[in-house]
């Protein structure tokens, strides 16, 4: 997104397919999302401390709930949490919502794959008036 355009607001992405963090990013940075993406916890980690040691940390995180051979969505969020209280997590699954955002941890869930009005609805609902 151009650094010099109003930004709706903050968002990382946390996922180990490349497809999906590259298709997501676009689609985030085209409804006017700045956007950080890591393809596993521990970069998506680091990138919210590097983040939040600058003053530009993410308000939204949509991390992927399963992580091979990583920590999954579920320790991220944790961690994301104990960071920044105030930061909304966004559940996400390519095994649809077996009652997984039932969890209070989470903000809200989404399945993959994403749909662009669902994905848009999302967002504003956590970031209203952006």
């Amino acid at each position: 997104m151009d650094s010099k355009a109003a930004s709706k607001g903050r968002v990382l992405v946390m996922d180990d397919e490349p497809l999906v963090l590259t298709v997501v990013g676009k689609m985030l940075e085209y409804l006017g999302y700045e956007v950080c993406l890591a393809r596993d916890g521990q970069s998506a980690l680091k990138l919210f401390r590097e983040r939040t040691a600058v003053g530009t940390q993410p308000q939204v995180a949509i991390l992927d709930w399963i992580m091979p051979g990583g920590i999954g969505g579920k320790e991220v969020n944790r961690e994301l949490r104990r960071l920044d209280p105030n930061v909304k997590v966004i559940l996400s699954s390519g095994f649809g919502d077996p009652g997984l955002s039932e969890q209070s941890e989470f903000t809200a869930s989404i399945a993959k794959p994403y749909e662009m009005q669902t994905l848009r609805q999302l967002m504003e609902k956590l970031l209203p008036g952006r």
